[in-house]
C-alpha cells in the first residue's frame, strides 16, 4: 500500500484577526470619507459655476439678437415669456418648461439649468422643478416688462444677473416665479456661499456673510438698476438684518 503525503490545511484567520483587519479597513473609511466629500463638494461648486457662465452665455447671445435688451425677468409675474418660462399664469412646475423659456433656443440642455448639489425633490408646481437659479429684477429695474426690458450696456461689468436660491423658501418648498429681490432668501450651497452670474459672462462664489454685507449697500453689484440712484435699493423696502441663507 502506497505511502500517502499528509496534507495540511490552509491557515485560516481567527476571530482576533478578523476584527483587527475590518477596525483598520473602518479607519481608512473614516479618514478617507471627509476627503472624498470634500472632493465631490468641490466638483459640484465647479459644475455650478460652469452653469452660471452658460447662463451668461445664453443670456448676452440672446442680448445679441435682440438689439442689446436682456430677457425678461418675469417680475410681477407678467405673462410675456421670460428668461425661464414662458408664462406664469399657466406654469405647471415641469422641468421641460425651460423649453419655453427666452434662453432656451441659445441652451437647450436640461441640465445646466440646476446646480448638481440641490437634488429636490421640489414641491410641485414650484419654480424649482425648472431651475434653482435665480434673475436679479435689477435686470428689469424692479417692474414688469410688459414692453421692452434694460439694454445690457446700462449695467457695470461686475453687475450680478444671476444666483442661487433655496429649495425651501419662506417657509414654502419652492421659489414662486423666477426674478427676486437680492435681499430674498438665497442658496449657499457652496461652502455657505452661492454661485453668481455676472454681466460680463464671468462666475464666482460669494460667501454668505459678503452676501449679506453687500446687500444692505446701494449701488452695488447686487442693486445694481441703473434706473435708480441707490440701484434700486429703496424699491425694496425693509431689509432685514440677516439675509435668509440654507446650504
Amino acid at each position: 500500500m502506497a505511502n500517502r503525503t499528509p496534507t495540511r490545511s490552509a491557515p485560516a484567520f481567527t476571530l482576533v484577526e478578523l476584527l483587527v483587519v475590518i477596525g483598520i479597513i473602518a479607519l481608512l473609511i473614516a479618514i478617507l470619507l471627509p476627503s472624498l466629500n470634500k472632493a465631490r463638494r468641490q466638483a459640484q461648486t465647479l459644475q455650478c459655476l460652469s452653469n452660471q457662465r452658460q447662463l451668461m452665455t445664453a443670456t448676452i447671445q440672446y442680448t445679441a439678437e435682440n438689439k442689446g435688451y436682456l430677457p425678461f425677468t418675469g417680475f410681477y409675474n407678467n405673462p410675456v415669456p421670460t428668461w425661464l418660462y414662458a408664462n406664469i399664469l399657466i406654469l405647471q412646475g415641469k422641468q421641460d418648461e425651460v423649453q419655453g423659456g427666452q434662453l432656451w433656443p441659445f441652451l437647450n440642455a436640461m441640465g445646466v439649468y440646476h446646480c448638481p448639489s440641490d437634488l429636490g425633490p421640489w414641491q410641485a408646481g414650484s419654480v424649482n422643478n425648472l431651475s434653482n437659479y435665480c434673475m436679479n429684477g435689477a435686470m428689469s429695474g424692479f417692474q414688469d416688462n410688459k414692453n421692452v426690458g434694460l439694454k445690457i450696456t446700462r449695467f457695470h461689468p461686475d453687475d450680478v444677473v444671476y444666483w442661487e436660491f433655496p429649495a425651501y423658501k419662506s417657509g414654502t418648498n419652492g421659489a414662486n416665479d423666477s426674478t427676486n429681490y437680492p435681499h430674498e432668501s438665497i442658496g449657499t450651497r457652496h461652502n455657505h456661499g452661492t454661485t453668481l452670474g455676472h454681466i460680463d459672462g464671468h462666475a464666482d462664489v460669494m460667501p454668505g456673510g459678503e452676501y449679506n454685507a453687500v446687500c444692505h449697500k446701494g449701488p452695488s453689484a447686487l442693486w445694481c438698476d441703473p434706473t435708480a440712484l441707490d440701484g434700486g435699493l429703496s424699491k425694496g423696502g425693509t431689509i432685514p438684518a440677516n439675509i435668509i441663507t440654507q446650504d
